[in-house]
């Protein structure tokens, strides 16, 4: 299984290759494991997050075994589910236990399942994990130099402390101690420190982290002049292990004892056989088993991937009511029975996951249109989602987003210029289709041994939220409330911010239940806008404070990385293709700056948009719901 395990891994990664993102996602766990155990409902909150890493699951179809597939895979303590099927994994929970009555929504992929609810997340936890409170600096060990990102593999630690403990960090002052403690804080295993004082995260070491000679660790830690702080894109690596699981997922239990290959008539006549979920191995189908009264198959996690047994859900979790199948009594027998290797198969064809995908970011489908009004709504909804692109894209998938932008835009330009007999979606895909997607349909055969008595036919469950009711068509022309500073020393200005990257947009609320709550506001950075964060009548300027944080937050994540990656990679902006340099960013600053002057006009920018929109007002506009825009 540990092979099988790796060739996943292997596959998963030649995937991501393209897009180099900083969190390489490895695959759901294929090997039977130890169940999770429900830890509660818990509030779903940011900065820090619950539970910061998102699984590439699709939220389509999920269930609570899929999710701690998921999780267990890439190595957390912690799954956690909420609207309806997103899969969110962390080392330790960053929310706060609230009543069980507030995690009620049903599980796309299994109604009888809890999946979290609005901003409230359903937890279990890996319970192969020590005691988190066991550990102490002193069990961080140094395991040494290594080269902190590479191509594939992506970074060697994907987290930096300050986005998983919501605490800012300051290179000036970063020494290994402070770096260890803030990672321990969250339950992560790993910690490393970076360009003489940046501090890193992580669960696991991921595969860009190969080993370097200790004399390239050479740079002085800023806030501790007697010990060294990784070097120039080397990272020095400290881990606990007692706060890794003691049955990874390659972890190998102990080989169960043989079992009679035979069944007397009598046990068999007082013996009920009931099937539990079951991933299958590739051996497992290309042998016949012989069932035993003794013995019983191993329940896991399912995978739409991978072969399965259709599953029933757990029954000692107060969030996840058990589907278990009736008992099916085999009659006495009057000669010694075997099972054969009979299967049933069923295929299932999904459809893409997203239209247009940025590293590992997936757009929103935009609404269907066959006017030019239509076609307005259809850019705004497009508008609306960049800055949720450059948040959740990861990098280097987010310089991708710079090409969504373009495409955006070119989807006004179509609004504006085609004729009226003409103006449709399909026409607008078919001149300009997607740079990065759609994904094509998927097909996945379901493979299961067939029921004795009966023809298993696995089926598929998919729950969609009804929101026709309460949201409202988002706004024809999409125009920011928060306005984008100037600074002529920096050169930035009202359409041409630093690195091309846009101030996000902070317009009318299109849900009718949390405008008529007295919040009209609303601050777009997520595809699913239920998620995004709304605001009371005269907190405009709060809004647009965390615009500009957000706004910082990218720029420097995206644009001054950048920089730093073309200053110590030559070539490195030149392999972005031609729709990044025909972007604003692309035609107007060619990545001149170094990482220290982007961050400087980053931190500048940020400034002056907290001076500029301190007063910022929205004068009649959102008088109503679905109106004022």
């Amino acid at each position: 299984m540990v092979a099988l395990y790796t060739l996943i891994a292997v596959g998963a990664l030649t995937l991501t290759s393209q897009v180099r993102a900083t969190t390489v996602s490895l695959p759901s766990c294929p090997a039977p494991f130890t169940p999770f155990v429900y830890s509660g409902c818990y509030t779903s909150v940011s900065n820090p997050d619950t539970l910061p890493f998102r699984t590439e699951v699709p939220r389509a179809n999920m269930t609570v075994e899929k999710c701690q597939a998921a999780c267990k895979g890439n190595g957390y303590r912690f799954a956690g589910l909420e609207y309806y099927g997103e899969c969110r994994c962390g080392s330790s929970i960053g929310g706060i236990k609230v009543a069980e009555s507030d995690c009620k929504l049903a599980c796309t992929g299994d109604k009888t399942q809890i999946c979290g609810g609005n901003n409230r997340l359903s937890i279990y936890e890996d319970s192969t994990f020590p005691a988190a409170a066991s550990v102490t600096l002193d069990d961080y060990k140094n395991i040494g130099c290594h080269v902190a990102s590479s191509d594939p593999g992506g970074k060697a630690l994907v987290y930096r402390v300050e986005d998983v403990t919501g605490q800012p960090w300051s290179r000036d002052t970063g020494s290994n101690p402070k770096c260890i403690e803030g990672c321990m804080s969250r339950g992560f295993p790993y910690a490393g420190t970076e360009y003489g004082g940046e501090c890193w995260c992580g669960v696991v070491m991921g595969n860009g982290a190969v080993a370097a000679p200790p004399s390239e660790c050479d740079l002085t830690c800023r806030g501790a002049p007697d010990q060294n702080c990784g070097g120039r894109s080397r990272i020095n690596i400290f881990v606990a292990k007692g706060l890794e699981s003691t049955e990874p997922c390659d972890h190998q239990p102990p080989s169960l004892p043989e079992t009679s290959t035979t069944l007397s008539s009598t046990s068999l006549s007082s013996t009920s056989t009931t099937l539990s979920s079951t991933i299958l191995s590739s051996t497992a189908l290309s042998s016949s088993t012989t069932l035993s009264s003794t013995t019983e198959p191993a329940t896991v996690p399912t995978e739409t991937s991978t072969i399965v047994v259709p599953s029933t859900a757990p029954a000692t979790t107060p969030t996840q009511p058990p589907t278990t199948q009736p008992p099916t009594t085999l009659p006495p027998q009057t000669t010694t029975p075997t099972t054969s290797s009979a299967v049933c198969v069923s295929t299932i064809v999904t459809p893409p996951k997203c239209e247009y995908q940025c590293g590992n970011w997936c757009s929103g489908g935009l609404p269907d249109w066959d006017n030019q009004e239509g076609c307005k709504h259809g850019y705004s909804s497009c508008k609306l989602q960049i800055a949720a692109c450059f948040k959740n894209a990861g990098f280097p998938g987010a310089l991708k987003c710079f090409e969504f932008a373009l495409w955006c835009g070119a989807c006004g330009d179509y609004c504006n210029t085609a004729p009226k007999n003409k103006c449709s979606k399909q026409d607008w895909f078919k001149q300009k289709p997607p740079a990065w997607g759609p994904g094509k349909p998927s097909t996945t055969t379901i493979t299961a041994p067939c029921q004795p008595t009966a023809t298993m036919t696995p089926t598929k469950t998919q729950t969609t939220p009804a929101t026709t009711s309460t949201q409202c068509p988002v706004p024809p022309t999409a125009t920011n409330i928060c306005k984008q500073p100037t600074n002529i020393w920096y050169g930035y200005k009202p359409g041409k911010p630093v690195g091309g990257i846009e101030l996000p947009m902070v317009t009318c609320n299109d849900l009718k239940d949390d405008w008529h709550s007295g919040r009209p506001w609303k601050l777009y950075t997520d595809v699913d806008s239920r998620k995004c964060m709304s605001y009371p009548h005269l907190a405009v300027p709060n809004a647009c404070k965390d615009a500009c944080k957000e706004q910082y937050d990218d720029c420097k994540d995206t644009y001054a990385e950048a920089c730093r990656q073309g200053t110590e990679n030559p070539g490195f902006s030149f392999n972005l293709g031609w729709p990044f340099k025909r972007s604003l960013a692309g035609r107007t600053l060619s990545w001149i700056d170094t990482w220290k002057s982007a961050m400087d006009k980053c931190h500048a920018q940020y400034s002056d948009c907290l001076v500029v929109n301190k007063n910022a007002a929205a004068k009649g506009k959102c008088h109503a719901w679905g109106a004022g825009w």
